[in-house]
């Protein structure tokens, strides 16, 4: 309950389907009893807006009774209006002025190589007073490597206001690197771009950009060009380089599944009769002690208990199978019990499938007809979209 939590007491005329619904939509609850007809729950502040639409759409009053935590910070916010408006001002320039480069540190001891680093970053316009956030590190990493011949690798990273340049002296790279294609990041679903985590390549597609499955994210194709100005006229060098897309891309989508549940359907039933079996087993024999297995649909049991002699445990142990006896039989449900068998479906399909992916809305449509109840969900679902795939340079 990072936000706060808030208690409800609702009222209603039974709370039966309520519990499905809180069940159904996962909405974790705590504290929930009943007392003289009235239902009370304690529910986390992020799931407050999709419980109490819950409770009006289907004749549940549900009124708030306390609130904690900072679920109630709007409130505050707007009582004091001039104290928000200073702090978020001092927090903005906190962190602008937090965000500038005091200095550059080369971690190497090579004077030639430093010199040749700080000249590289003062042509991709990188020194002293540089707004942090604003420096795309792959493509300057990219141009450390590939103008200073002495090194094989550069990484930036940050330490406070502090540029921290590491540099690693020529070192033969892998054979089996050399041989790799390089490679794009394309969309594996028709989603919006909400987030990405880029290592290398070169971004297509930003946040907030819709794409299509097939649409390249992040380019292994990188193009890079530099101005000059020569006698008063604009020069453009254009360079094209081709490396590995590393990275993930996150985004959201919808996906629409359908399940359906016939109201005649053959379901296992028990028959009642129970076989017992034993066998022996010698090194890695099994020697069976019984004439021959029971015919039919079994569903089976086994324990196996090793046979000691003087305390020393003999190669030789005895298995005992205890089969249950099964059968299919036709059975009819009701339209209440087909839905009931649905939500499970839908359990296992969530479990399953969309366990890598954070679901952010569910939309749910059920029909019935032809004696069979067909449940449509719409999912809102949130994670990577993206995958890597290989291509040949055109030469």
């Amino acid at each position: 309950m990072l936000l706060g939590y808030r208690e409800y007491e609702i009222t209603g005329d039974g709370y039966q389907k309520l519990y499905r619904l809180i069940v159904s939509n996962k909405i974790p609850v705590r504290n929930m009893h009943e007392e003289k007809d009235i239902l009370y729950l304690r529910l986390s502040a992020e799931y407050c807006k999709k419980f109490e639409k819950i409770c009006s759409e289907n004749g549940y009053n549900a009124q708030r009774k306390k609130t904690k935590g900072l679920v109630r910070f709007p409130k505050f916010a707007r009582s004091r209006p001039g104290l928000i408006i200073g702090f978020v001002v001092v927090c903005a320039a906190m962190i602008y002025f937090s965000n500038i480069a005091v200095s550059i540190k080369v971690l190497n001891d090579n004077d030639v190589i430093k010199e040749k680093v700080i000249t590289v970053l003062k042509d991709n316009g990188i020194s002293a007073g540089t707004y942090i956030p604003g420096i795309n590190y792959s493509v300057v990493e990219r141009e450390l490597r590939q103008s200073i011949d002495e090194i094989s690798w550069a990484g930036i990273t940050r330490k406070g206001s502090v540029l921290m340049v590491d540099v690693v002296e020529n070192i033969d790279k892998p054979k089996s690197r050399k041989e790799r294609l390089p490679s794009s990041l394309i969309a594996s679903e028709d989603a919006v771009i909400d987030k990405l985590e880029v290592l290398d390549g070169q971004v297509k597609l930003g946040v907030g950009c819709g794409v299509c499955k097939g649409d390249t994210i992040v380019s292994g194709e990188v193009v890079t060009s530099k101005s000059s100005w020569v006698d008063g006229k604009e020069k453009i060098d254009t360079k094209t380089t081709y490396t590995r897309s590393i990275g993930k891309v996150y985004g959201t989508f919808e996906r629409t599944v359908t399940f359906e549940q016939p109201m005649e359907d053959r379901q296992e039933t028990l028959t009642g009769k129970t076989e017992n079996l034993r066998t022996v087993n010698f090194f890695s024999a099994k020697i069976p002690l019984f004439f021959s297995a029971p015919k039919g649909y079994y569903k089976s049991q086994s324990s196996t208990v090793p046979i000691n002699l003087l305390g020393i445990e003999l190669p030789i142990s005895v298995t005992n199978s205890r089969l249950e006896e099964y059968d299919f039989k036709a059975t009819k449900f009701m339209e209440d019990e087909c839905k009931e068998i649905l939500e499970k479906k839908v359990y296992k399909y969530e479990q399953n499938f969309l366990k890598d992916y954070e679901i952010k809305d569910r939309q749910t449509e059920i029909q019935t007809e032809k004696n069979t109840v067909r449940e449509t969900v719409t999912y809102k679902l949130y994670g990577v979209i993206s995958k890597e795939v290989e291509f040949f340079i055109n030469k």
